[in-house]
């Protein structure tokens, strides 16, 4: 098993921090210039288990801590919740798959968009009182039966 990076992969881990993984087949290709293969399926498994390995994620990581460390030197203050959520809609830029995903949802619990938006249509209550009086001339029973009658 593989103890370091090279140079090339290194470069290349870096460029597609930056640049996303849309670069991965050609960022590989830079990297792994002796790749024995040239059927296109066995090169994006050999790409796709790169990318993945132990090493090429950490070394990612470092590169994204890197990143958001100049980020904040420049001023974009992650204890603030505007530094978060503009350094959050970065990285999901930039990543893909279940990182882009879980990116997607810390944002939106930051923006507050996981809450259900309230109506106000559906805040109408209806108040029903009985009328439990068996006097049918007062002027609060005629009222009582006027409505009634104009809302049927």
């Amino acid at each position: 098993m593989k103890k370091d990076l090279n140079d090339r992969e290194k470069i290349a881990l870096a460029a597609l921090v930056v640049l996303g993984r849309d670069y991965l087949p050609t960022a590989f290709a830079m990297s792994h210039p002796q790749a024995k293969t040239t059927s296109e399926a066995s090169l994006k498994v050999m790409h796709s288990r790169w990318y993945a390995s132990p090493l090429c994620k950490e070394f990612r990581e470092e590169v994204k801590q890197g990143i958001l460390g100049v980020a904040v030197a420049d001023g974009n203050d992650l204890t603030t919740r505007d530094g978060i959520v503009s350094e959050l809609i970065k990285s999901v830029k930039q990543s893909n798959g279940k990182e882009a995903i879980g990116g997607l949802q810390t944002l939106a619990k930051l923006q507050g968009f996981d809450r259900p938006e309230e109506k106000k249509e559906d805040e109408r209550r209806t108040y029903v009182l009985r009328w439990l009086s068996k006097c049918r001339s007062c002027e609060l029973m005629k009222l009582f039966i006027k409505v009634q009658e104009e809302n049927q």
